[in-house]
């Protein structure tokens, strides 16, 4: 169970915080300016202060408060401050990461932004739902509303908000995976700062260079960046700060295996989250350094890290930590030739039950099925790989769910942009006709303007028609593209869920066939009926036949040009050149088609050779371009 990097506060977060972390000390002026008398607008501006001050310390405060500001804003009917206590309000569910709540108050502060007319918060709006993309790990999202302020923002020449809509996406393309268009955002977004002098967001910038460089495996232009901001930081004395660029540093190294670099980062970071008291940090780097020292083969210092990560999950009640720390324990407990660690497998599996994040509950179930195979419990072992599998089936379909809505909320919004603008040229239209009416056709008869208005009435329902289809044409030829979006997606999942079913199979394979030649008869036949069950199991032409049918409903067109141009092709090459297609490793391909590494390199080149294609085109590039 890794944490990849150790959490790093959303740069947008983050700042907040840090701009506004004297506000606690205004909490008692403003408590007692509530008490006196006060106009309604007054007192709304008071309430939004002290919901503001309470996002510090107290969230559930701040909550409370900034309702209160709602509710009164609405009765002075206060468009403005209606719009502002909305923002206050997806703020704190910001800090809280309940996207749902923080995406709902974002888009109630849009609609009276809209109403305001006030570009520059309108253009905040955007940019507050592109935030709000980050907790859903939504890059779609962060991309669509990420532009719709840098629109707005360059149209008004804002370019203090541009920069902070251009870092939202940046996350966006860091998401995506699109690292370098990342690290153009970001450093449009530098520009932009030093520019407006201001300096204290640029560390920012630096680490998210240095991140974007390290999943590009650009590792010393990574530690580069990343020296820079710590530099920064340790010049102001910003240990909160630090904390992050100290373990952005430390999983450079880890990247690039040089273990003994990372480890001193990681402490260091680990010390000085308890000299400022971020607790939950604390609790990740000492999970993390336990994960270190594990994979070292360290086991009592992974036990020491281990043993605090447990008292701090405790307190923050994080039911994924409480796991992985057990988890961490019963590897122990097992490369120390113990297996009385039932109790650590209560734990595992009690916290299993807590999780309410899909993705969690998924790399527990990976863990305690590795665990279980270890034991020698093999049906247990087949047991919750099943039930592993089935869960990740129902993650994929969450995620199109999730993805479907994104995209369709995205369509819906600039279908009403769509309408807006048709209605107010509509209504353009009908002023100017109004006026040529009552000048040019005032002296004409009742019959001529009976005659006038009806074809008027004609074209206006001819244009609404039009415009309708139109819409309508839209409409469906977005849910088109959606819809082969979503089936290309899906066939992924399933190959890579058939590649890992594959994977885990050959392992449990192997470790039955060592036990049958290390026990006694009675366990070999049951041995040899378990290898039977996973051999029937691996073996399944359903699921290709299912592949093949999905795949050429997608790629009918690619297939027929394929066909064309090279003749017919086996079934184990149609195969192969699917997987080549959809792009994926040859590790996955080999899991997938049950071959060994270099029984893949031997199928492309039998490929290649059948193709008649030259030794520099790399096959795979060639068949994703035809």
């Amino acid at each position: 169970m890794k944490v990849s990097q150790l959490v790093f506060v959303t740069i947008f977060t983050h700042l907040f915080l840090l701009g506004h972390a004297q506000r606690e000390e205004k909490i008692p002026i403003l408590r007692e300016e509530l008490s006196q008398e006060l106009t309604d607008t007054a007192r709304v501006h008071r309430l939004l202060s002290l919901a503001y001050a309470y996002r510090r310390s107290n969230l559930d405060s701040s909550l409370v408060i900034g309702n209160k500001a709602i509710a009164l804003a609405q009765t002075i009917e206060n468009d403005s401050l209606v719009a502002e206590a909305h923002f206050g309000l997806s703020s704190t569910y910001v800090l809280l990461s309940n996207p749902d709540s923080a995406k709902y108050h974002r888009l109630k502060e849009l609609s009276y932004q809209l109403k305001v007319n006030d570009k520059r918060k309108i253009a905040s709006a955007y940019r507050g739902l592109a935030a709000v993309g980050e907790l859903t790990i939504n890059p779609d999202t962060m991309l669509y509303y990420s532009d719709k302020s840098i629109a707005i923002l360059q149209e008004i020449q804002d370019s203090s908000l541009l920069a902070d809509a251009l870092f939202s996406k940046a996350f966006a393309y860091q998401y995506q995976g699109a690292y370098e268009k990342s690290i153009d955002a970001v450093l449009k977004a530098m520009r932009i700062f030093e520019a407006k002098g201001e300096d204290y967001k640029i560390p920012f910038a630096q680490q998210m260079i240095g991140n974007s460089n390290s999943n590009m495996e650009n590792y010393e232009e990574a530690l580069k960046w990343h020296d820079l901001s710590i530099k920064s930081w340790e010049a102001v004395d910003d240990k909160r700060s630090l904390v992050h660029a100290y373990n952005n540093q430390a999983g450079v190294y880890r990247d690039m295996g040089n273990i003994p670099k990372a480890i001193p980062l990681h402490i260091k970071a680990n010390k000085l989250c308890k000299e400022v008291g971020q607790q939950y940090v604390q609790m990740l780097s000492a999970y993390n350094l336990g994960q270190i020292y594990y994979e070292l083969g360290k086991l009592d210092s992974a036990k020491i890290w281990a043993d605090e990560t447990q008292p701090l999950a405790e307190d923050f009640q994080n039911s994924f930590m409480l796991a992985g720390t057990a988890v961490i324990k019963a590897k122990i407990a097992l490369d120390q030739g113990r297996r009385d660690i039932q109790p650590l497998i209560d734990v595992i599996e009690e916290n299993m039950a807590l999780q309410e994040n899909p993705r969690e509950r998924n790399t527990i179930l990976g863990e305690i099925t590795s665990i279980y195979e270890r034991l020698g419990s093999y049906k247990m072992a087949l047991s919750k790989w099943k039930e592993l599998r089935n869960e990740e089936d129902s993650l994929w379909t969450l995620e199109r769910i999730e993805q479907y809505e994104a995209l369709n909320m995205e369509y819906q919004t600039e279908k009403k942009d769509a309408e807006i603008i048709l209605l107010n040229k509509q209504t353009e239209l009908d002023s100017t006709r109004k006026k040529a009416l009552w000048g040019g056709l005032g002296l004409l008869s009742l019959l001529a303007g009976g005659i006038i208005y009806g074809q008027t009435q004609r074209r206006k329902r001819i244009q609404e028609a039009a415009a309708r289809d139109k819409l309508i044409e839209i409409e469906k030829r977005q849910q088109a593209e959606n819809e082969l979006e979503f089936k290309k997606k899906e066939l992924t999942a399933k190959v890579l869920q058939l590649a890992s079913k594959n994977e885990f199979l050959q392992s449990l394979e192997e470790e039955v066939s060592h036990l049958k030649s290390s026990v006694d008869s009675s366990v070999t036949q049951t041995s040899q009926k378990i290898s039977r069950m996973i051999h029937s199991d691996a073996l399944d032409d359903k699921e290709w036949d299912q592949f093949g049918k999905e795949f050429s409903s997608i790629h009918q067109e690619f297939l027929d040009r394929l066909q064309n141009q090279f003749g017919e092709f086996s079934k184990n090459d149609l195969r192969l050149i699917a997987l080549l297609k959809m792009n994926l490793s040859s590790k996955d391909i080999a899991n997938t088609l049950r071959i060994t590494p270099n029984g893949v390199k031997k199928a492309r080149y039998r490929l290649r050779k059948k193709m008649e294609l030259e030794s520099e085109v790399d096959i795979q590039d060639y068949l994703i371009g035809l």
